[in-house]
């Protein structure tokens, strides 16, 4: 079964006690669909992960944490469900660009403490899930964020209107005026 690697194949998303892939995907001519490596500061890293569309199923792994030098995340129009791994997520200091739209993701949308880690944010896409919670505040202070979509969730609360910083920066976004 092949596995999600790190260096252009030696980190993994198995699970560490039965070393099972926990999504099953192909290589084509010895190549991981979806993964790049193309960051010419770390040539031999993975930098993007684009798996939109693949149908998959399950949760995001924790274990994303360990692509430290991951750039650009896309698990949009998925069949993925759980909560979004924040505290993974946010290890990854270089993520500039995070698409989970249209998935079964649940629970809280995004807390004030994750907010402030995520400083290299250009773009949020986790509108068409079932996330709840209030925007906070803090979202203004992602000076480089300049896309968000975060409609069509279940229960998210907030006026983004009130956030001056990020009314500034946004382009492109299709949430309109407020997020109910």
């Amino acid at each position: 079964m092949n596995e999600v690697h790190q260096h252009c194949c030696e980190h993994d998303f198995v699970n560490s006690n039965k070393h099972e892939c926990k999504w099953n995907f192909e290589f084509h001519n010895g190549k991981f669909g979806g993964a790049s490596c193309d960051n010419p500061h770390y040539p031999d890293t993975v930098t993007r992960l684009d798996f939109e569309g693949m149908e998959l199923t399950g949760s995001i792994p924790f274990e994303i944490k360990g692509l430290t030098k991951l750039e650009f995340l896309s698990l949009s129009n998925n069949k993925l469900g759980g909560s979004i791994p924040y505290d993974s997520i946010t290890s990854l200091t270089d993520l500039s660009h995070l698409f989970l739209s249209k998935n079964r993701l649940a629970g809280p949308a995004i807390s004030s403490s994750h907010i402030g880690k995520m400083v290299n944010l250009r773009a949020l896409f986790i509108d068409n899930n079932n996330l709840s919670g209030t925007i906070p505040k803090s979202l203004g202070s992602l000076t480089l964020l300049d896309k968000l979509s975060i409609h069509h969730n279940k229960n998210l609360t907030g006026v983004i209107n009130e956030m001056s910083n990020i009314c500034a920066n946004l382009k492109d976004s299709p949430m309109g005026r407020y997020i109910l």
